[in-house]
């Protein structure tokens, strides 16, 4: 079953992802990049490490997907790859329903509570 992955346009959410096999943890230092896709976004460890990176000792994948350029709010399919040195052309490790939504910040003045500072439902 799909996990849903709730993206925050701009904003710097970290959503992190123990890499699981048979419900353990994969073996330490075994992974050796992750690659996130969803719509027409593609982020990898090696080209966005500030997007999406493995934690020191490879057994969680953290993504900071806000901060993706040209994001659109929307629901998405996702997917999230796994590389190790046996596998080089990738394993299918999850998929996702990725749910993108705007972030209202309050404007100076307003109190949080407000209704202008929710989120608008379009």
């Amino acid at each position: 079953m799909a996990q849903t992955l709730v993206v925050y346009i701009g904003r710097d959410n970290v959503e992190g992802y123990d890499l699981l096999v048979d419900g353990e943890l994969v073996t330490i230092n075994t992974i050796t990049a992750a690659h996130f896709m969803f719509s027409n976004h593609s982020i990898d460890t090696a080209s966005d490490p500030t997007l999406i990176e493995l934690t020191e000792d490879e057994t969680r994948v953290e993504i900071t997907p806000g901060q993706i350029t040209g994001l659109r709010a929307g629901t998405y399919r996702g997917r999230l790859t796994c590389y190790d040195a046996v596998a080089t052309d990738g394993i299918a490790w999850q998929d996702f329903n990725v749910q993108v939504l705007p972030w209202a910040v309050p404007s100076e003045g307003t109190p949080s509570g407000s209704p202008s500072s929710s989120p608008s439902a379009s």
